[in-house]
């Protein structure tokens, strides 16, 4: 009975290290400089999905870069399935990149450069639309040239493709002199609403195009400030057909002109 226990610990022992053995690492490598070894250059945008057959072989070499780099932990298979999109997506976010798992020319030049030594620039400026399956570095502090500003958009589906039923949003450089109507809405996404007002997507329940519309901001109730009197003086009894002088010195904090009137005792 002892042999037989001992037997099934030891099955189960091997069952979990051959589990383990083959999990994804979900760490970011340095990536302050280029690693030695093999220099990878990729040619050709692909994806999950996608096989050596159809990239000329270049599946096979992202994952042999990816190893060499510390993010892919297996041999390569010429397949790009589950673990090597995420192993692409931890590489994007190392690298600045956003992390949508399609490998394009961003990823493709911060590979060359990370297994080449070859430098490449990182463009700060924010695009003027967003599109499903494109890269966009350093998307959330991009800035927008003269004439132009930033602000929120959804990404677009490129005409004849598939793209996700999810909204994702970005940052897109709009003219500054495109100004949105006010009391309507509207379908222009790229419009910009005008001061004191913001730009709020109406959500319909039936399929149709995405409509906004400007909404004004909160605004802060004015406050009136209470006069203060300082001092009063004049008599305190005054008799029919007889004048007299009183005088107020008033004020109040922000130094604004007060305004006066008088009731009388007999006038309600």
């Amino acid at each position: 009975m002892k042999k037989i226990i001992t037997a099934l610990m030891f099955a189960f022992g091997v069952v979990s290290l051959t589990a383990s053995s083959s999990a994804l690492t979900y760490y970011y490598p340095d990536q302050s400089t280029p690693v030695s070894g093999t220099c990878y250059s990729l040619t050709r945008d692909f994806g999950l999905g996608s096989y050596d057959y159809q990239t000329n072989g270049e599946v096979t070499k992202l994952q042999s870069a990816l190893l060499q780099l510390g993010f892919f932990n297996q041999a390569p298979t010429g397949y790009y399935g589950n673990v090597t999109y995420t192993a692409v997506r931890n590489f994007q976010l190392a690298n600045n990149i956003s992390s949508t798992g399609y490998v394009g020319p961003l990823t493709r030049a911060a590979i060359q450069s990370k297994t080449c030594g070859v430098s490449t620039p990182s463009p700060t400026t924010c695009p003027s639309v967003l599109y499903f399956g494109t890269e966009y570095q350093n998307n959330d502090t991009c800035t927008c040239p003269a004439g132009y500003t930033r602000q929120q958009a959804q990404y677009q589906c490129p005409s004849g493709t598939y793209c996700p039923a999810v909204i994702k949003m970005g940052n897109v450089c709009v003219p500054t002199n495109n100004v949105c109507p006010l009391n309507t809405n509207f379908s222009d996404r790229t419009c910009v609403c005008p001061t004191g007002y913001s730009k709020t997507q109406i959500v319909y329940i039936q399929a149709g195009p995405d409509m906004w519309t400007c909404t004004p901001n909160p605004t802060t109730p004015v406050q009136t400030p209470t006069p203060v009197i300082s001092q009063v003086s004049g008599p305190t009894v005054v008799y029919t057909n007889q004048s007299n002088t009183w005088s107020i010195i008033a004020s109040v904090a922000d130094n604004s002109n007060l305004t006066y009137s008088i009731t009388w005792g007999d006038e309600g």
